[in-house]
């Protein structure tokens, strides 16, 4: 995943950013984990801490490529 700067002050809410200003605005490469989801956003657990976004965990707007999180991901097994 593409990690916009944006997303260091993420604080709840459906986290949506275009695919062309999250490219424009990276700050490097992050490997957050997908946990779940509902019919319109991923639940992802990040790596910063509890401090962090909702509790440790962003919701992510699904339906769109954001930030590569769908050209990006690796499925565990």
């Amino acid at each position: 995943m593409v990690c916009p700067s944006a997303l260091q002050y993420y604080t709840g809410g459906v986290f949506s950013m275009d695919e062309g200003i999250c490219m424009a605005d990276k700050i490097g490469y992050h490997s957050p984990v997908i946990v779940g989801y509902s019919s319109d956003y991923w639940i992802v657990k990040n790596s910063w801490g509890t401090y962090w976004g909702e509790n440790g965990y962003l919701r992510l707007k699904r339906g769109i490529n954001a930030c590569d999180m769908t050209s990006e991901a690796i499925a565990l097994q």
